[in-house]
């Protein structure tokens, strides 16, 4: 139960907005979208050095409820990651934070057929 406040935050908040390519989705942080038949939502936006290269990398934390079931799975991804949402297979496209205090993170999920 402690989890799922951002379902109240994306509530208010729904801006998640469809990308030119119609199988990809922009999910903004804070906001949540539907697929595969669950409410997926991103929490949060880490950022990590790669201890060989030397170079940043982020990882996406995504909270997916199932309304019927009233579970909720998190998942840690990073860009490329491909999971199963529901029925659905997606693809992590990108992942960007904020840029400012302003503007939030998000990350674009490409819905695989």
């Amino acid at each position: 139960m402690v989890g799922l406040w951002w379902i109240l935050a994306g509530g208010m908040c729904l801006s998640a907005a469809a990308e030119a390519d119609s199988k990809s989705v922009k999910l903004v942080q804070s906001t949540t979208v539907e697929i595969g038949g669950r409410s997926v939502g991103l929490v949060k936006i880490l950022s990590r050095v790669h201890t060989v290269t030397g170079e940043p990398y982020f990882l996406a934390d995504l909270a997916v409820a199932d309304r019927g079931s009233k579970k909720e799975q998190s998942y840690l991804v990073a860009e490329g990651n491909e999971i199963e949402i529901g029925n659905q297979k997606v693809k992590i496209g990108q992942i960007r934070p904020a840029s400012s205090r302003t503007e939030r993170g998000f990350v674009v999920l490409q819905l695989e057929p």
